[in-house]
């Protein structure tokens, strides 16, 4: 049953990219999409927000080919984006995708950096969320693209029952039989679907009942569990830092799973608020959204990021475009 699609967002329109023909098909790069993934990987990321150039980003868009056929003197900014339009072709889809797509359609088409932020790659139990979503409660995604097998989602369930009131698992049209089918009725389940789109086929239900005191304490720092005992009105233990969590364990196991959840969202979005970057998130190519999100930068290195996006595709071309 389809109860919703989330298109929302930003959007680069796929009729003035030459790259990308009707629809969304790639024209002639889908061979070398694999080579071409690397692009949106956090080396390529990181060394652009480094040494303000994109030497990597270079040698990806020349191995892949996909740079042979587009003018080397437009940005680097609008390469991406067009990378990024071959890359979200159902069938060949990577995690990066549908992460991207969960920061662009739910994050910041429905909420805001100043009122949201997101966690990624959040250490739960065993398992680590692909993406969490801080609001007034805190969402979990897990993210089943159709490159990915189902044989850990039922223990990563597990996991993050024990954290999280919701959890949505996010997929393809080719796994969502199975994952409807391994997943209780109150785990949502959305598939991203060939236009980029997030259709919701199942709810996601908030819930409390294995909501575990020991494990939302593991995934918090010393001092967001504090200020939980704080809103709590409990006295924070005035202790030896080695005797703290042990002494946090035994307060956080009085405290009810409902108001222990709900705190915990405050404090995470508190004390990780992506609000500060907000600008600097807005000004990145659609698709990198997800990365600038989920790399934390210092202020300089954001600036030379963005400077690295203006300039030609090839570092060679800089020249000829000056």
């Amino acid at each position: 049953r389809n109860h919703g699609n989330s298109c929302g967002g930003s959007r680069t329109s796929m009729q003035t990219d030459p790259t990308v023909g009707e629809g969304g098909e790639a024209m002639g790069y889908t061979e070398s999409t694999i080579s071409l993934s690397r692009l949106f990987s956090s080396a390529v990321f990181r060394e652009m927000a480094r040494k303000g150039q994109a030497v990597a980003a270079a040698a990806v868009l020349k191995e892949s080919g996909f740079v042979s056929d587009l003018d080397a003197s437009a940005p680097l900014k609008t390469v991406f984006d067009a990378a990024f339009q071959v890359l979200k072709k159902r069938g060949q889809r990577h995690e990066y995708i549908y992460k991207n797509a969960i920061i662009r359609k739910v994050l910041l088409g429905k909420h805001s950096l100043r009122t949201a932020s997101v966690l990624s790659e959040f250490r739960v139990g065993t398992s680590k969320a692909d993406l969490v979503i801080l609001n007034s409660t805190a969402t979990v995604y897990e993210i089943k693209s159709e490159r990915d097998s189902l044989d850990r989602l039922s223990g990563q369930l597990r996991d993050y029952r024990r954290v999280f009131a919701k959890i949505n698992v996010i997929t393809d049209e080719s796994h969502l039989k199975p994952v409807l089918d391994r997943t209780p009725p109150e785990t949502g389940v959305l598939v991203l679907d060939g236009r980029g789109c997030i259709r919701t086929v199942r709810e996601s239900k908030e819930t409390f009942d294995d909501i575990d005191p020991e494990t939302v304490l593991d995934a918090l720092t010393v001092r967001e569990a504090q200020s939980i005992l704080r809103a709590a009105k409990q006295e924070v233990p005035n202790v030896p830092n080695t005797l703290m969590r042990t002494r946090l364990r035994d307060l956080f196991l009085d405290l009810e799973p409902e108001f222990l959840h709900r705190e915990m969202a405050k404090a995470l979005k508190v004390s990780r608020s992506q609000a500060r970057i907000a600008d600097y998130v807005e000004a990145v190519p659609d698709a990198l959204k997800a990365m600038a999100l989920s790399i934390a930068l210092p202020k300089k290195n954001r600036l030379r990021l963005l400077s690295a996006l203006e300039d030609p595709i090839l570092p060679e071309s800089r020249g000829a475009a000056n």
